[in-house]
């Protein structure tokens, strides 16, 4: 709604009232003017309702110019003067908190003040309500998407070792469990993430806003691009090359694309997730509330990454001793390994994943 100028009113401030020009997505205290509007302030009716005050100058520009006086009226009339000749456009937002930060409950209205009515409104965007349980279901598809599914996912098949192989004894090719369990859980994730994605746009449109303008941006353009990425590396995964008896060069080339996407997108979209609870402390979001998003999402990470340590710490052991091949798949059992580091060739039994 830039460039406009906005009074605000912040009850139980130091100053209540305020007048700001609108510079770009975001209020900064520093764009405050003088001289717009006067008698600022509010009136409280019986039940508590607080009505905010304040009276700007008009002028007619289709007013007749006949007479002296009418000439002078209008040539002295305030630059900042709202013109009463034709529809008003006013937006409105409300919140529960004084801070100069964005409001879900908002509106606008189309007024005519040349008969003190208004000639038409209607309410612009979602009722708090339905905003606030859009934000909650983003932020949960996502960091569902993002900070559990696709981490998960990619742990199983780095490590794919863990299905074993069919034959315990000799070897061989690992079971396609793995495979099974790691496309599952990246078709729920991207599900998931398209969902987010589409209710957060619909709902609140493609417009930032607020006095962590900085973050919220960062947030969105960097919610967009791995949420573009994310897209792409299912693609790639859908178009997989068959791996063979041995790895072609055309599948090692999809693999190291397919793993360095893949990872990318995991650490794009970690802290695409930390930036987004951290934009909830410029909505004037309690201290609980904040906590409630931090704490889920920092235990998720850290079992993850702790897990992911032990993992990659057996998985190390393994192809040190030659048990594991994961270019291969192969896995060797116990008793059947020569000289440590060289592993034993195994037939890939019919029907294994590849």
């Amino acid at each position: 709604m830039f460039p406009a100028t906005a009074v605000i009113g912040r009850p139980g401030e130091a100053q209540p009232v305020g007048v700001y020009a609108l510079k770009a997505y975001r209020v900064d205290p520093s764009d405050a003017v003088a001289g717009f509007a006067t008698n600022l302030g509010f009136s409280a009716s019986p039940n508590g309702v607080k009505t905010l005050c304040f009276t700007v100058p008009a002028k007619d520009s289709a007013a007749p110019a006949a007479g002296r006086r009418r000439l002078r009226q209008q040539a002295g009339a305030p630059a900042g003067a709202v013109d009463v000749s034709g529809p008003l456009n006013v937006n409105w937002a409300h919140g529960a908190s004084s801070a100069l930060a964005v409001h879900t409950d908002k509106g606008s209205a189309v007024l005519s003040l040349q008969g003190g009515g208004a000639a038409a409104a209607g309410a612009g965007g979602p009722s708090a309500e339905r905003a606030a349980a859009v934000l909650i279901a983003h932020g949960a598809l996502m960091a569902a998407a993002f900070l559990l599914l696709m981490p998960a996912a990619a742990i199983a098949a780095r490590h794919k070792w863990l299905s074993g192989a069919p034959d315990a004894t000799v070897g061989g090719r690992v079971r396609g469990g793995w495979f099974q369990a790691h496309r599952s859980m990246q078709i729920l994730a991207l599900m998931a993430a398209i969902t987010a994605f589409i209710v957060i746009f619909q709902t609140n449109g493609w417009l930032p806003g607020g006095p962590g303008f900085e973050i919220f941006s960062a947030h969105r353009a960097l919610g967009i691009a791995t949420f573009a990425l994310a897209l792409a590396q299912g693609a790639l995964g859908a178009a997989r090359p068959a791996l063979g008896a041995a790895p072609s060069p055309r599948r090692l080339r999809w693999y190291g694309a397919h793993a360095g996407l893949g990872w990318s997108v995991i650490a794009l979209g970690t802290v695409t997730c930390y930036l987004g609870i951290a934009t909830l402390s410029t909505l004037g979001t309690t201290q609980d509330v904040m906590s409630a998003w931090l704490g889920p999402a920092l235990a998720v990470t850290s079992t993850l990454l702790l897990l992911g340590g032990a993992l990659e710490l057996r998985k190390w052991r393994l192809q040190a001793s030659g048990r594991y091949d994961p270019l291969t798949h192969q896995v060797h059992a116990p008793g059947h390994v020569g000289k440590a580091g060289i592993p034993i060739t195994a037939a890939a039994p019919a029907g294994a994943a590849a």
